[in-house]
């Protein structure tokens, strides 16, 4: 119920905006940097995170001459060199939400209005991976 409510709040604050486009174009870059700290630092959350584990813990051992045979290589390869940095399952998620993020704002800048291309693709990114997550869940 957050996701709607934090949803609704942003499609407000860009009607109140609706005329001042400088402004709107100064909150589109902390809008972009929260959600991305957001998504990348979610713990537990999401229909696929005891699939991703176990692809962390099933690619960490693949010897490096065996990473260009996978199917997909540069996934495993992001694996890989986390284990070999020692970081802990949870930084998947950086590294794969700021891939991610840099591409809705390469899309995001081709707008005439980035942040209302930023905000109506909330529902998309969040709430509809919220819901998949509860069904999930509730098939359990």
């Amino acid at each position: 119920m957050i996701y709607f409510a934090v949803f609704s709040g942003l499609i407000f604050l860009r009607y109140a905006l609706m005329y001042q486009t400088k402004l709107c174009g100064q909150l589109y870059v902390p809008l972009l940097i929260s959600f991305l700290l957001f998504s990348g630092f979610r713990f537990e959350v999401g229909c696929d995170w005891t699939g991703y584990l176990n692809q962390y813990y099933v690619y960490r051992t693949v010897p490096f001459a065996d990473l260009m045979n996978a199917r997909e290589p540069l996934w495993v390869v992001l694996f890989t060199l986390q284990a070999w940095i020692d970081l802990p399952y949870p930084w998947i998620n950086v590294f794969s939400s700021l891939i991610f993020f840099y591409g809705v704002h390469v899309l995001a800048r081709r707008q005439p209005d980035a942040l209302a291309f930023l905000i109506l693709l909330f529902p998309i990114l969040i709430i509809n991976m919220d819901l998949v997550k509860l069904v999930d869940r509730a098939c359990l």
